[in-house]
């Protein structure tokens, strides 16, 4: 049975990455089109999400600690000899532990790694596959089209649609709330942008005209037709922004997978 690759996978492969060390950890990490800004804004938000699945839970007890030497005073009176013993005395240390940190540092890593951050080791490690033209052909137009689809989050008239889902695959899956109507003409918006990037992709994927190209013109037109009807869940107010993140993220990494295992011979069209 293949292994499983992601489309963030791909990306280590074709283009150049930067890497990054963790603060106070010897652990390197490395993303496509990394920023030192993003990077800590990423970092951050894993750090309160793992923090909320699994907060401190502190427990104390004790080892065993500093004993005082002890010594013995000697008096002597006439024939009688008085003594005093000192010392001896234990002083154990108080240890506190977080039943939760390896649990909550897990997590943080499940999610910086959603992000589309890897280890420099893993890069290192993985190497370039040869791709057929036309294979390249279609990484190129995913590119550019993972350029043209981030613009929108650039647009102020949509603002408010991004504070509720990031432009980055993310958003509360568990925001309970139902957009308002603000909210709802924002992400109309966005939903008329992002169709439109999903038929240009189309169109380029259907003008290289191999068998990987034709097959990915489907998957793609396929996950904008599901994504058109998340939108409108959302913009009828029949589903939360939590319900609406949640499918949305899956969306997409579902497409990413679908195009790693076509580009990477994982997968027959």
């Amino acid at each position: 049975m293949s292994k499983r690759i992601s489309f963030k996978q791909l990306e280590i492969y074709l283009f150049i990455s930067a890497a990054v060390t963790l603060a106070g950890c010897s652990t390197k990490w490395t993303k496509q089109g990394f920023n030192r800004h993003e990077w800590h804004k990423d970092s951050a938000i894993c750090e309160r999400d793992a923090a909320q699945i699994f907060p401190p839970q502190f427990i104390t007890y004790q080892t065993p600690g500093y004993t005082t030497p002890v010594q013995s005073n000697c008096s002597r009176i006439g024939e009688l000899v008085n003594c005093t013993t000192t010392g001896g005395d234990s002083y154990p240390i108080t240890n506190v532990d977080d039943l939760n940190e390896e649990n909550r540092r897990n997590a943080w890593e499940r999610c910086i790694r959603a992000r589309g951050y890897f280890t420099t080791n893993e890069a290192k490690n993985l190497k370039e596959p040869q791709l057929a033209e036309s294979d390249r052909e279609i990484v190129s137009a995913i590119k550019e089209y993972g350029q043209n689809f981030r613009a929108i989050c650039t647009n102020t008239e949509v603002e408010i649609y991004f504070s509720k889902n990031p432009c980055k695959i993310g958003g509360s899956t568990q925001d309970k709330s139902y957009a308002s109507r603000s909210e709802k003409s924002a992400t109309k918006l966005v939903r008329k942008d992002r169709i439109s990037r999903f038929n240009e992709l189309v169109k380029q994927l259907n003008l290289i005209k191999s068998a990987n190209s034709l097959y990915l013109a489907k998957i793609v037109s396929e996950i904008s037709r599901r994504s058109n009807e998340n939108y409108s869940g959302l913009i009828e107010g029949r589903i939360t922004w939590g319900t609406h993140n949640k499918v949305g993220r899956e969306l997409v990494d579902e497409l990413e997978s679908k195009i790693a295992a076509v580009i990477l011979g994982q997968r027959t069209p």
